[in-house]
């Protein structure tokens, strides 16, 4: 019931409420509607690259692990920056088409 009570009140604040109370609702309705089309998705995919694999007669040649570091540098108007960087693993595969692809490696 409060719950209700603070979506009523938030409503009634304005232009920010009536804002935070749709972000709201379109959260609750739309972002598990997103996350299911993008395990979708990546199965689908997944799915389309087992059969290349098959249909190619690819073979495992390599695999890298992933890593992460950290990037510092300088704008051109003198300001000092830092970031954070990551890169999955990646498996290669090497098929009958003379060709080697790179594909991330799934996550356990």
């Amino acid at each position: 019931m409060e719950f209700t009570y603070w979506i009523a009140a938030t409503w009634r604040d304005g232009w920010f409420g009536k804002f935070t109370v749709a972000f709201l609702v379109f959260a609750i309705l739309f972002v598990p509607f997103g996350v299911y089309q993008i395990v979708k998705l990546t199965a689908e995919e997944q799915k389309q690259w087992d059969n290349f694999a098959v249909t190619h007669d690819c073979k495992k040649i390599g695999q890298t692990s992933a890593s992460s570091g950290v990037v510092v540098g300088m704008a051109l108007n003198g300001q000092m920056g830092m970031g954070l960087t990551s890169e999955a693993g990646k498996t290669g595969w090497l098929c009958n088409d003379g060709v080697t692809y790179w594909r991330e490696t799934p996550s356990r």
